[in-house]
């Protein structure tokens, strides 16, 4: 049974205890924006097209991140829950209406990426998951310091 306990973001499926730290969504909007004019008439927005072609919004709350691109792609990160991410785009569109462009429709809105740590209670050989499963998992060696090796594991979507 799949329950969230009052820790915030931390759920429990029976003995598997999960925290999510961040969603990562994306969305497209129906249009070629300006980001410039975006930039100007909104607050908590970075835009600098000489360092960054994309637009940097920023929300308190749901607290998230988003980049926003002259073709109207945007990528928002940051929010702990499916819910936070979609309520900061449905925030970010409304700042970017209000800018002036207001004929945008959202297309594609999709979850790109969750990162959630998870306590199995037991010892996993990553490398025995990854001998298994090498067509959907990916194994990269990276030093830490001390020089202490650790790996990354990932389970790669199909």
């Amino acid at each position: 049974m799949l329950f969230k306990s009052k820790e915030e973001n931390l759920y429990r499926l029976g003995d598997i205890a999960y925290k999510i730290h961040n969603v990562v969504l994306s969305v497209r909007l129906d249009s070629i924006l300006d980001l410039k004019k975006i930039a100007l008439r909104s607050k908590n927005t970075e835009f600098n097209s000489k360092r960054f072609h994309g637009l940097i919004m920023r929300s308190r709350d749901p607290k998230a991140t988003a980049i926003v691109f002259k073709s109207g792609s945007m990528i928002c990160t940051g929010a702990k829950s499916e819910k936070d991410g979609k309520e900061a785009i449905l925030k970010f569109v409304k700042i970017i209406r209000n800018a002036g462009f207001t004929d945008l429709k959202m297309q594609n809105y999709r979850i790109t990426n969750i990162f959630a740590t998870m306590d199995y209670k037991v010892p996993i050989n990553l490398m025995q998951i990854h001998i298994a499963f090498p067509r959907i998992t990916k194994v990269t060696n990276y030093v830490i310091a001390r020089a202490r090796s650790t790996s990354w594991f990932t389970l790669l979507s199909l």
